[in-house]
Formats: C-alpha cells, sequence, structure tokens
C-alpha cells in the first residue's frame, strides 16, 4: 500500500504486476495488508478497511467506521469473520469492529476512550483476546478484555499499566503480553475467565509481540535511544540475557530454527536495515544495510518467502527483497550461512504442512 494504490509486486524482480485503486491512504502504512486465498484486506485511514479481489485486485466492498480514526492495527481474519480497530487520540474514543469478511457488514463494535493503536487481537475459539491504548495522555490503567467472539459481549477483563500496542502471546500453557510502560504480563484463560500468574517489570517500553520458543520468552525493548531483545525464563519470567541492539525494536521480529535460534528484526533507527541476533551467544550484527538513498528509521516486521527471502520496508519507501546469490563455499559468509538455514527452515515448513509436495 502507498498513497492511495495497492500494488502486487513480483517476488523476484519486485516490479509492479497490478495495481488496485484505494479509496483513501492507509495511516502511515506501517500495517500490512492481510491476505487470503482469494481476498486482500486493506486497513486505510479514516476508520476504512476496504477489500479487494487478490486475482485482479479489484474492490469488492468498503467499511467506514463511524468514529473514524487512523487504522493502525493489524486486520486479522478468522474464517468468515474480521477483526480490527482504530485509533483518534490518547482520550478519545475508536472502534474495534467485527465485519463479515465477505461483505464487509459490521456484526458487532466495541467502543473504547483511547481506541487501539498498533494493537493486534487473538482468537482463541469462541472468544477473542483485546488490549489497547489505556485512555490517558499520561500512563494510566487499560483492560485486556476477554470477549465473545459472536456478539462482542466483554466477558472478563484483566487490568494493565500503560499501552497495549502488539499482540498477545500463546506459549507453554500460558498468554502473554507487555505494554509501553514496560511491564510484561502472564496469565490464563478458561472458559473466558481470566487469571493472572505473574508480571515482570522490564527494562523499558515494548510494542512488539513477544516471541515464544525454548523455554524462554524474547522480547524487543526500549533502552533510551538504543533497544534491545530481552530473553526471560517462560514460567518464572527471570531475566536469562540481554542483547542490546542499534535502535528500538518496535516491528514484529522473525524467529528462525535452523541449526540454533536466530531473530531477525528492525530497529527503528537509521539506518533502517535488518539485524540478527543470536540470543544463546548474546550477539547481534547487521544482516543487511540499505544503501544511501534507501536508508531511514524502520518500524516494520520482517516476513519470510517460502524460499527463504526476507522482506521488508522502512521509511525511505522502499520494499525490500533480502537474499544472496550462490558463491562458493570458501566465500560464504556467516550472514550468508544464516540465509541458507531460513531457507532450509521455511522448505521444512512447507514439506510438513504438504507430505513433502509443492
Amino acid at each position: 500500500m502507498h498513497h492511495k494504490s495497492l500494488d502486487c509486486l513480483n517476488a523476484a524482480t519486485g516490479a509492479v504486476e497490478r495495481s488496485g485503486s484505494m479509496t483513501a491512504a492507509p495511516s502511515y502504512a506501517i500495517v500490512p495488508v492481510a491476505c487470503t486465498d482469494d481476498a486482500v484486506y486493506c486497513p486505510l485511514g479514516g476508520g476504512i478497511v476496504q477489500a479487494f479481489s487478490r486475482a485482479d485486485l479489484t474492490s469488492r466492498w468498503i467499511y467506514t467506521d463511524p468514529l473514524g480514526g487512523q487504522a493502525l492495527s493489524p486486520v486479522t481474519v478468522d474464517g468468515n469473520l474480521l477483526f480490527t480497530g482504530f485509533w483518534n487520540e490518547e482520550n478519545e474514543d475508536a472502534a474495534f469492529v467485527c465485519l463479515d469478511a465477505n461483505t464487509g457488514a459490521c456484526l458487532w463494535r466495541v467502543v473504547r476512550t483511547g481506541g487501539f493503536y498498533c494493537t493486534s487481537c487473538r482468537i482463541e475459539g469462541a472468544y477473542v483476546l483485546l488490549g489497547g491504548d489505556d485512555g490517558s495522555v499520561q500512563t494510566g490503567t487499560g483492560e485486556l478484555l476477554c470477549l465473545d467472539k459472536a456478539t462482542g459481549k466483554t466477558l472478563d477483563s484483566l487490568a494493565f499499566s500503560g499501552d497495549h500496542r502488539s499482540g498477545i502471546l500463546s506459549y507453554a500453557g500460558a498468554y502473554y503480553f507487555a505494554t509501553k510502560a514496560g511491564v510484561l504480563y502472564q496469565f490464563r484463560m478458561h472458559a473466558g475467565e481470566l487469571t493472572l500468574i505473574h508480571t515482570a517489570a522490564l527494562p523499558g517500553a515494548v510494542t512488539a509481540t513477544p516471541i515464544g520458543y525454548g523455554g524462554n520468552v524474547y522480547l524487543g525493548v526500549q533502552q533510551g535511544r538504543a533497544g534491545a531483545v530481552l530473553v526471560l525464563d517462560a514460567h518464572s519470567l527471570q531475566r536469562v540475557r540481554l542483547v542490546s541492539v542499534q535502535g528500538y525494536p518496535q516491528g514484529e521480529m522473525l524467529l528462525v530454527d535452523a541449526d540454533a535460534p536466530r531473530l531477525v528484526l528492525t530497529c527503528n533507527t537509521p539506518p533502517g536495515g535488518l539485524t540478527v541476533v543470536d540470543p544463546e551467544s548474546g550477539t547481534a550484527q547487521a544482516l543487511y544495510t540499505p544503501e544511501t538513498g534507501a536508508q531511514g528509521y524502520c518500524i516494520s516486521p520482517v516476513s519470510c518467502t517460502p524460499d527463504g527471502t526476507l522482506l521488508y520496508k522502512n521509511d525511505s519507501g522502499t520494499v525490500f527483497a533480502v537474499g544472496h546469490k550462490p558463491q562458493t563455499p570458501q566465500k560464504r559468509t556467516f550472514i550468508q550461512r544464516l540465509l541458507d538455514r531460513i531457507r532450509a527452515f521455511w522448505k521444512k515448513v512447507i514439506s510438513l504442512f504438504t507430505g513433502g509436495k509443492r
């Protein structure tokens, strides 16, 4: 998405293969589109969601929320249902909506003071877990909601400090989320009832969804003008390791498990490249640095294609596809070997889901 155009790019060359016309521009274009097998859903400024045919990018329907707002929350698709939220100001009302994915009809809305800024809901069976802003210009008290997926009725809530501006992790028999106030929350849900287990004070704000792996929880945290990847024990929430990186990792991180776990992430500071973190050794290094004309701040999530190509964008207005050209074994660098591992990992995932058929 850029300006009022939805573009489909060739994955190998970056060339625009087809385009669709959007009714409005996205809010800073920091939230990716949501795709299904046959549709593309775009969160747009003014409290708008627009659906397109994936085949030819023709518009299918447009929803406009009565309260408007910036469309900064990801779109979550669950079967024939679509969920997303909007944001106006720290202390103004905005809505979270459940739409019919086929028609755009609004099935229910939840209006909260503070709204929903970069807040990703989690669908768990008949329930929707949802955070949001705390409704205060200063740090206040917000609520994590457990909603009935069919009606939007609030079944239970859990108080938290600050703004919740990321997603919710399900791992090791519990749920985890973190806030801009620098607190990690661990809780359980049973039959729509929420129970707090532990909290942990963090060294800074968090706006990326925690990642669970190998008995640990990984978080990107702010540390002044810089940042770090914090590793906590998933059960006790005790600190295992803190790995400093160049800037604040505000976008969603990508965990790759090939020979050993690695985190690939962006930092919201120039040059706006990719960083790879080895959480076991506690080291971080640049994976990719853009050329001078393509540098900028970056809060983009990192995604990966089935062949191991890493995709992201930064504030220069550039979309990047990061890979490498094959070289002779003796000339291969650590970064090239890592990209090989990413490719091997995704081939393994595809094999597991397709029975070895492609």
